[in-house]
């Protein structure tokens, strides 16, 4: 896959993700947390370590070749990511090895876990792969999210040719 096309799923898989891991944190993390605070950490986690599963590992493990591969690296770097990352900004000292740090990394590795599934599920009933591939179905909405990546483009070529000229 291209990184055009890569950029052109982002936004699709990252809502897709964003949907599923959102409500099961949202139940989840410990009482500890406020709605607020396990709100955003359903959209910042997955915006900090989606780029990288969508964008840069498909660039370093070819998904369609090397699929197994691709998606034991994915999802094994995005759960350890996120619980670094949510220890990093809402970890308290007095809570390091108590059953709500456990839950916490539990719960942000389930949700993980289940927006793989989902992935997965879309990729065998003909959906679109986040692992960048695509199949049955799913190549139609491909086709659509490429069109408009494609517009986007050309919109903004003549914008910055325009610009330049001046």
């Amino acid at each position: 896959m291209t990184p055009q096309e890569l950029w052109a799923f982002l936004p699709f898989g990252y809502l897709f993700s964003v949907l599923i891991e959102t409500p099961i944190l949202l139940v989840g993390l410990s009482p500890r947390h406020s709605w607020k605070r396990r709100l955003f950490a359903g959209v910042w986690l997955t915006a900090c370590t989606y780029p990288t599963v969508i964008l840069v590992l498909p660039m370093c493990i070819d998904a369609a070749e090397h699929r197994t591969i691709y998606l034991a690296a994915a999802e094994t770097f995005a759960p350890l990511a996120e619980c670094v990352l949510f220890w990093a900004a809402f970890g308290m000292r007095q809570e390091w090895g108590r059953w709500s740090m456990w839950r916490d990394f539990l719960v942000i590795t389930l949700a993980n876990l289940a927006s793989f599934g989902g992935g997965e599920l879309m990729y065998y009933l003909g959906g679109v792969s986040f692992s960048g591939s695509t199949h049955g179905a799913g190549q139609s909405a491909w086709r659509w999210s490429m069109r408009r990546c494609s517009r986007f483009t050309s919109w903004r070529s003549r914008i910055c040719t325009r610009w330049r000229a001046t």
